[in-house]
């Protein structure tokens, strides 16, 4: 009888702790959720020296557009639909991935892997 009292104390302490570490931070972040008016517009990458940069379009609804920017022939290639919000003004979530922000209204750093993309607006 000690051991199925024992084993059943078990049973009931994991389902509680299952129960109380399946609570996500998501839902946390989706009460903070906002859309920071100084990213609203065009934007395309100004680091690095490569042809091709990123573009990014953030509207004021939470919807954008990421693609590519070519230097040369000054042609922005829209490559995807996006989906965006901001937590705190300090987080940038695109699609879902979170990322480390700082904006200005003009110069915009993002930050994600330990890799940091300067982006400047262009409308």
């Amino acid at each position: 009888m000690k051991y199925f009292k024992f084993w059943s104390f078990i049973f009931i302490a994991t389902l509680v702790g299952i129960n109380l570490s399946s609570c996500s931070d998501e839902n946390d972040i989706s009460s903070n959720k906002e859309y920071d008016g100084t990213l609203y517009g065009e934007w395309i990458e100004i680091t690095g020296g490569q042809y091709v940069k990123d573009y990014y379009c953030f509207s004021s609804d939470g919807t954008g557009i990421h693609g590519s920017y070519e230097l040369d022939i000054d042609w922005i290639n829209e490559d995807d639909d996006i989906n965006w919000y901001t937590v705190d003004k300090k987080f940038l979530y695109i699609d879902g991935q979170k990322c480390e922000y700082q904006c200005d209204g003009t110069l915009l750093e993002i930050e994600q892997n330990g890799k940091i993309k300067n982006i400047k607006k262009i409308i």
